[in-house]
């Protein structure tokens, strides 16, 4: 197995992000004619449908709709309960009481882990970008190597015709 040169997390899982990026580069170049795909094209296109991209601004909104939760308080609960062999009755009230800030700091907590998940989408974000700019490398690279082999067949083809010419004019 060789190794990725770069840190951007699993080998793997980098390339299956790639995999994605020339699938999305083919079918948008894959319409009934062909037409040019810029690299600003490729990038917002990536980004824009990005299933990585759009799971992390999902937990993007779940971090935001955690810190409202965190500044809730707790609900009181009532239990009641009955015992048969004493003939007896019980009944429990509990009224929870935030003290000593821990109100404040279950806020502070929740938007502490909506920063680290807003800072994991703009790391996806970029894994994203990268991905679809390395394809887009790799497609242009493929299709100026297509080029190049055409071009050389044509000469071959060329040289190959002189030399029958040759050929046939010295029998």
């Amino acid at each position: 197995r060789v190794k990725a040169p770069f840190s951007f997390g699993s080998y793997d899982r980098v390339m299956r992000r790639m995999a994605w990026t020339v699938a999305l580069l083919l079918a948008a170049t894959g319409t009934a004619h062909a037409r040019d795909i810029d690299y600003a094209e490729v990038i917002a296109r990536a980004r824009a449908s990005s299933p990585d991209l759009a799971a992390a601004r999902a937990r993007e909104g779940v971090g935001r709709a955690a810190v409202g939760v965190a500044g809730e308080l707790p609900n009181p609960t009532i239990a009641f309960g009955t015992y048969t062999q004493t003939a007896r009755v019980a009944a429990e009230v509990s009224l929870p009481v935030l003290v000593f800030g821990q109100r404040g700091a279950a806020i502070d907590a929740a938007r502490a882990e909506l920063r680290v998940t807003r800072a994991e989408t703009r790391v996806t974000e970029s894994d994203v970008a990268w991905s679809a700019a390395h394809a887009f490398v790799a497609l242009w690279t493929a299709e100026r190597v297509a080029e190049a082999r055409h071009e050389a067949a044509a000469v071959a083809a060329r040289i190959e015709e002189a030399v029958q010419a040759r050929v046939d004019a010295g029998t």
